[in-house]
């Protein structure tokens, strides 16, 4: 429910999972933010560093979707280099706005299992993985059909994460800035 209501009141909305038992009475101390190259991402990123401090470690993932579906006209390998290219130059675009507020940042570039995975998993095991204590994503959608068959990513990760999770609406980032 949570993603359907951050696209339609267009503002950012705070995802706390119901089995999240964690109790802080300060900001969180590491913050992963899901990156995808596209122009709304840099906004994103401003808006979610306001949760941060110098001490926060900062954490930026690009996720390469390796997964084979049926409805793949051209096998991955073809444009895996692609895709790698677009990761890295989004991961380099997010370090210096990272680095305005925490010198305790990483990146990563993430790959999604061959089979049975996807991004909003791999976007889950690496907060997971990283111990990050809130994800940081946006709801813009790039996914065209896969998101009208599937949902999109971060329905997806709404439904799957432990971990709090603050969604940000393209639109209400860049006139929040």
């Amino acid at each position: 429910m949570s993603e359907p209501l951050s696209t339609r009141l267009r503002c950012p909305i705070l995802v706390v999972p119901q089995n999240y038992s964690a109790m802080h009475d300060h900001l969180p101390e590491r913050i992963l933010f899901a990156v995808d190259g596209s122009l709304q991402s840099m906004p994103q990123l401003q808006y979610g560093i306001r949760f941060a401090t110098s001490d926060t470690h900062l954490r930026a993932v690009y996720v390469i979707d390796r997964a084979v579906r049926v409805s793949d006209l051209f096998p991955i390998d073809s444009f895996e280099d692609a895709f790698v290219d677009e990761g890295k130059h989004a991961l380099a675009a997010a370090e210096p706005v990272l680095a305005r507020v925490s010198a305790r940042i990483t990146t990563a570039l993430v790959r999604t299992a061959r089979t049975n995975d996807d991004v909003a998993h791999a976007i889950v095991r690496e907060a997971n993985g990283w111990d990050a204590q809130l994800i940081v994503m946006g709801t813009h959608g790039r996914r065209g059909m896969t998101r009208w068959i599937l949902g999109s990513v971060a329905g997806r990760v709404v439904q799957i994460t432990q971990t709090p999770l603050l969604l940000i609406h393209s639109s209400d980032a860049t006139s929040s800035s």
